[in-house]
């Protein structure tokens, strides 16, 4: 289903269309959670691009899917790459919402929670 709304919001609205976005998004959050991470991170990067491209590097849509980016990239074990993104997206969102947005701290959460996941691996090992 979310692949044919994003199929059908290209085809309408275009790629950069704030709804068909938000359909990509939808649609990688739905891979991740199926363990599809490779495909997810794909389409993760797609979006992220586009928002960029479209909204600007510190609009909070952006950086939401920098972060969502940021998640997948834990997900793989992609710790160091995870860590870059989401201490970027915080910095940006500190910049841009203020230290005490919702947005910003669920951001400094979800560097905590990829900080803590990185340290279990490595003590698992």
């Amino acid at each position: 289903m979310y692949r044919q709304a994003l199929e059908l919001m290209e085809k309408v609205l275009g790629k950069e269309h704030l709804s068909t976005l938000n359909s990509m998004t939808n649609l990688a959050f739905m891979l991740n959670s199926q363990g599809k991470h490779h495909k997810a991170e794909q389409i993760n990067r797609q979006a992220l691009e586009l928002m960029e491209k479209a909204l600007g590097k510190e609009h909070p849509l952006t950086l939401n899917s920098m972060t969502n980016l940021a998640n997948v990239l834990g997900s793989q074990g992609k710790y160091e790459e995870a860590e870059q993104m989401h201490r970027q997206a915080l910095e940006l969102m500190e910049k841009a919402l203020g230290k005490e947005h919702p947005l910003t701290l669920r951001s400094k959460n979800n560097l905590r929670s990829l900080l803590e996941a990185r340290t279990k691996s490595s003590s698992d090992l």
